[in-house]
């Protein structure tokens, strides 16, 4: 639940659509992140893993130049100072948000990426994966309730569920969310068989 609070921070500071593409370099960070922890193993001449490397390398050259061309002008040391009129200004203080966003965003990749290890990890161990999906959705209810209480304090009207959309919105995403984890454990459980 982490990743998606943080996702949604930098999809508000910065566009959906960017968060949405920048998004997109999760498989590089969990590959990285499984290299990391040992987890996958990258032998280079192997063609497998020289697609993976090249990949991963274009994914993140990918993602670094929409962040360079989309983001905000960077002002180097050696040039402060050189740009005061109120245009400049104006996008300066978008940009801190801007870049606070794809910071959320690049931090919503690595936390799900960790998530992804950690299951990975898990499935190996405990195998009953309608259960470990059942205790993921509890834990990350429980998680985010919590969060919501901390954003929420003092307005109780945030918690008021009526008989219109906003019940149609919970039921809908609990749904999908337990849906999307039980079928991901399923999916991984056969990678692992096979």
């Amino acid at each position: 639940m982490l990743d998606q609070n943080l996702y949604f921070m930098g999809a508000n500071l910065t566009s959906a659509g960017f968060a949405s593409a920048l998004i997109n370099v999760l498989p590089a960070v969990t590959f990285v992140m499984a290299l990391i922890l040992r987890m996958e193993r990258v032998r280079l001449r192997s063609v497998r893993s020289q697609a993976k490397i090249v990949g991963t390398a274009l994914t993140v050259a990918g993602a670094v130049l929409m962040i360079l061309y989309h983001g905000p002008v960077v002002q180097f040391p050696w040039t402060k100072g050189q740009h005061h009129d109120a245009a400049a200004a104006a996008g300066q203080a978008a940009g801190r948000g801007f870049l606070a966003g794809t910071l959320y965003v690049i931090a919503a990749c690595v936390a799900w990426s960790g998530f992804f290890v950690l299951q990975a990890n898990t499935l190996q161990s405990y195998p009953a994966e309608l259960s470990l999906t059942a205790l993921i959705c509890l834990m990350g209810s429980l998680m985010s309730g919590a969060v919501a209480l901390v954003a929420e304090r003092g307005n109780m009207q945030a918690w008021v569920i009526g008989f219109d959309t906003r019940l149609f919105t919970v039921v809908y995403a609990v749904s999908q969310r337990a849906s999307s984890l039980s079928s991901r454990h399923a999916f991984l459980l056969n990678v692992r068989a096979s």
